[in-house]
């Protein structure tokens, strides 16, 4: 009688699943403890105390303390900075300004950064762990760099290793460059959207029974309602195949 009152979920069933398998497949690769047990970052002091002035030593200094959180010796996978002026607001093919900020490169023997291109120190944040992402999958050796999924699974892995609410702040919506979920007709986008890292996200909360976690109020505006609403989507269906053995 009353179950038009059950929640919606937040995702398409594809996009559903993807996020719960994959979260599953990380764990596997990394370890739940670095999703579950690890501090969730913050653009706060306490977890980056360097000053941000802009200036490349203090992007530098940034770097090494993304690589830091990520087990990533930087002089591994060194940051380079270089100069290229160019337009920095990109437009999609609705003419909506997107892919702001901040951009970066992977190239396997380094990650170069466009001097012009950065914007704030919470979406530069978030893209050297994208970019550091890519290490920890293509450098390591753990996944195909051709595989259909690369920068949707580079995502997650950003936010596995605690950097959901940075990325929050940069969410690429290039829509041109969509494709479908393999054997559907339900759009699967190139980056992750802001509800699949808010699901991701929300698994978290839910799996360490945080009903109201403080951290929240640091995503980004937008983010914040498909955040509660994936929260409150696990909370009462208990619906998720990605468990991390906590329940």
């Amino acid at each position: 009688m009353f179950g038009w009152l059950r929640p919606w979920s937040p995702l398409d069933p594809e996009a559903k699943k993807w996020v719960e398998t994959h979260l599953g497949w990380l764990a596997y690769e990394f370890g739940a403890d670095v999703f579950l047990r690890r501090a969730l970052l913050l653009p706060t002091a306490e977890f980056f105390p360097a000053a941000f002035d802009g200036s490349d030593d203090s992007v530098q200094e940034m770097y090494r303390q993304v690589c830091g959180y990520m087990d990533v010796d930087p002089a591994d996978i060194p940051l380079e900075i270089y100069v290229e002026k160019r337009p920095i607001g990109l437009m999609n093919e609705r003419g909506q300004q997107v892919m702001e900020g901040a951009g970066g490169r992977y190239h396997g023997d380094r990650i170069t950064l466009n001097r012009d291109e950065i914007q704030t120190p919470t979406r530069l944040v978030g893209n050297l762990a994208h970019e550091l992402s890519h290490h920890k999958l293509m450098g390591e050796e753990r996944i195909d760099p051709r595989r259909y999924d690369n920068e949707l699974l580079t995502d997650l892995t950003a936010i596995f290793y605690g950097f959901g609410v940075f990325l929050t702040h940069g969410v690429y919506t290039w829509h041109s460059l969509n494709s479908f979920w393999p054997g559907t007709t339900l759009i699967r986008p190139e980056y992750m959207t802001e509800p699949m890292m808010c699901y991701a996200l929300a698994h978290r909360a839910w799996l360490l029974k945080e009903q109201r976690p403080a951290w929240s109020r640091h995503l980004s505006w937008s983010a914040r309602a498909s955040f509660r609403q994936s929260l409150h989507y696990l909370g009462k269906m208990n619906d998720s195949t990605f468990r991390a053995g906590t329940r």
